[in-house]
């Protein structure tokens, strides 16, 4: 059995991994990293609570100016762990080499877009939960439905915005959501300038007209049947938008943002021999980081839940 002595850190594989990107694939835009230096550390929580009061900023010839002081709250969080490895037959790796193909590359490719599939899922469903926005969610009806002609989604965007503490710059929705807002009439007329009943506004478009740095259309695809059971491929998004303040130069101490990914240890991988697999023995190969997704203004954020 192999030691654990044994296990090397692989740098040229690390690269690959923190290079690998999925473009349909966006939890990485939503929430980007922050680094930490302890597993266990300490961030600022910012509500509403915590932009309430002024500072009285005049001062004297000779006074002491007012220290400046959000009312936020020092929380303790602790990072977590996560993994996944795979077996590699040496005669499979010779007979590969052969070839000039590199199935260690390979093999961390696919492990890295496991590892962020799952930090996908995990992220989409967090953000689709109602009770995280407060009062920033409202659950549209069957009338109220993007795909709805007569609904003006382009004034419940619009509104949902005006309601968030700090304005938002990123919306975020799947493809169905999308696909309901580009084409529901309000929406395209806004974007054109023009009275129109039908049409497609782009995404471009829309972002430029509401002012937004970006829109994230995630279109990662997941199985969620049960083991066992047919295969079920469904989005890893709901058909709901979500509109959010990111400030991409937040920290653990200074600026608000609705949250981040408070990274341990990014990407790494390592290796070991295990001589008792297969006939030659196989390679096993482990990518691993560690890291914690935080909301840390949730009153940065607006949920409108079932668009399409």
């Amino acid at each position: 059995m192999p030691r654990e002595e044994q296990f090397e850190l692989q740098p040229e594989l690390t690269g690959v991994a923190l290079a690998y990107r999925n473009k349909n694939l966006i939890a990485d835009e939503i929430f980007p990293t922050v680094p930490v230096d302890q597993k266990s550390f300490q961030y600022n929580f910012y509500n509403k609570e915590s932009f309430l009061t002024v500072p009285e900023t005049e001062i004297g010839e000779k006074g002491s100016a007012n220290e400046a002081q959000l009312k936020c709250k020092l929380l303790t969080e602790t990072c977590k762990d996560y993994a996944l490895k795979e077996r590699i037959p040496v005669q499979r790796q010779q007979e590969a080499q052969a070839k000039g193909k590199n199935i260690a590359a390979d093999t961390i490719m696919h492990l890295t877009d496991l590892m962020k599939l799952s930090r996908e899922v995990r992220i989409a469903k967090a953000l689709s939960n109602k009770t995280v926005y407060g009062s920033n969610c409202k659950e549209l009806t069957a009338s109220e439905k993007f795909l709805n002609d007569d609904y003006n989604a382009f004034k419940a965007i619009t509104s949902a915005m005006d309601k968030v503490l700090f304005r938002p710059n990123v919306l975020i929705t799947s493809r169905a959501g999308f696909s309901a807002l580009s084409q529901n009439p309000y929406v395209v007329s806004a974007v054109n300038s023009v009275d129109v009943k039908a049409g497609v506004a782009s995404a471009e478009g829309i972002k430029r007209t509401l002012g937004l740095d970006k829109i994230l259309v995630g279109e990662g695809i997941v199985n969620t049947a049960a083991k066992g059971q047919a295969a079920s491929f469904n989005s890893c998004w709901g058909n709901d938008v979500i509109l959010m303040h990111i400030n991409p130069i937040a920290t653990t101490d200074y600026g608000v943002t609705f949250g981040y990914r408070a990274t341990l240890d990014d990407y790494t991988v390592g290796s070991y021999f295990d001589p008792d697999a297969g006939t030659k023995g196989c390679d096993v190969y482990r990518i691993f980081t560690t890291y914690l997704d935080l909301m840390t203004c949730p009153e940065c954020g607006y949920l409108l839940k079932g668009v399409a």
